[in-house]
């Protein structure tokens, strides 16, 4: 296969971002090893706290991910959302879209 014809690799792993916070994101080619070592000299041997709240989507996290001594999963309590600021922009999110919809509901039907 000619070499513009072929797509890289994307793998699925950790990444640092600008603030050294640990993000999961897909990678492509070479570039995950580089963010690979990257996550590696910033969190092991550290200590690292994973915040969850309820969504679903974090259901099954223990299950999927192996356990070492340095990493601890913390689950916010049901019905929360003061820990959780993303929950904030969310209720701006939402109302902002009710009242779109509100205006426009002689549009819909």
């Amino acid at each position: 296969m000619a070499e513009a014809q072929q797509t890289k690799l994307k793998r699925y792993g950790p990444t640092v971002d600008e603030k050294r916070r640990l993000l999961l994101a897909y990678h492509e080619g070479d570039d995950w090893l580089l963010r690979s070592a990257t996550w590696y000299n910033n969190f092991v041997g550290k200590n690292v706290v994973i915040v969850f709240d309820n969504a679903p989507a974090h259901s099954q996290t223990e299950e999927r991910v192996v356990m070492h001594d340095d990493l601890v999963f913390l689950r916010l309590g049901p019905y929360s959302p003061m820990f959780n600021p993303i929950e904030n922009c969310f209720i701006v999110f939402k109302a902002k879209i009710k009242n779109f919809l509100a205006d426009r509901t002689g549009l819909m039907f």
